[in-house]
């Protein structure tokens, strides 16, 4: 017989401080770029759920997609 667990989390505990460490992988990630810019804790909040993609995007919008599919791999390197 299969079993399923489900895991409710409604008060947020198994993802306390995730928003401050994506802005903080996001900030780190536009330095290693040579970028002189930074997202705040609120764009974080705001942009949470999104790709790291949709950060970059938003962070450097001047940029271009081939810059922001670097800098999301950049990330994905920085938060191992």
């Amino acid at each position: 017989m299969k079993k399923t667990l489900f895991v409710w989390d409604f008060h947020g505990t198994l993802e306390k401080n995730n928003v401050k460490a994506v802005q903080e992988i996001v900030n780190k990630t536009l330095k290693s770029f040579g970028k002189s810019r930074e997202i705040s804790l609120e764009k974080s909040v705001e942009l949470y759920g999104l790709s790291w993609v949709d950060y970059f995007r938003s962070a450097y919008p001047e940029g271009s997609l081939s810059e922001w599919v670097k800098m999301k791999e950049r990330a994905i390197e920085i938060q191992s």
